[in-house]
């Protein structure tokens, strides 16, 4: 973990976390604190945060699942109305072809 001064280091160059443990202890029980009061935890921790991981890296995989199939739907309208379309033009084309 590390734990920078801001105020004073606002590049993070000069990292704390051992001179001032704990400190860095009482702000990762701080955000642990606000994340359960703010219904963030257990889908996010201090660690995950940290290691850069967010919340959506805990998303149910019948959740993804759902998502995706969704997406693969809406994909698959699209192409189905694209070739529709299609069709209307090739068909009004051939209409004006005939008609000549």
């Amino acid at each position: 973990m590390e734990l920078y001064n801001l105020n004073d280091d606002p590049t993070e160059r000069i990292d704390l976390a051992q001179k001032y443990p704990e400190k860095l202890a009482q702000l990762k029980a701080e955000f642990e604190e606000q994340a359960k009061e703010h219904h963030l935890a257990p889908f996010i921790t201090f660690d995950d945060l940290y290691a850069g991981r967010t919340h959506h890296t805990y998303l149910p995989q019948w959740y993804l699942d759902r998502q995706k199939a969704q997406a693969r739907a809406a994909i698959a309208s699209s192409v189905t109305q694209m070739f529709l379309d299609l069709r209307q033009c090739f068909d009004y084309i051939s209409s004006r072809l005939a008609a000549d």
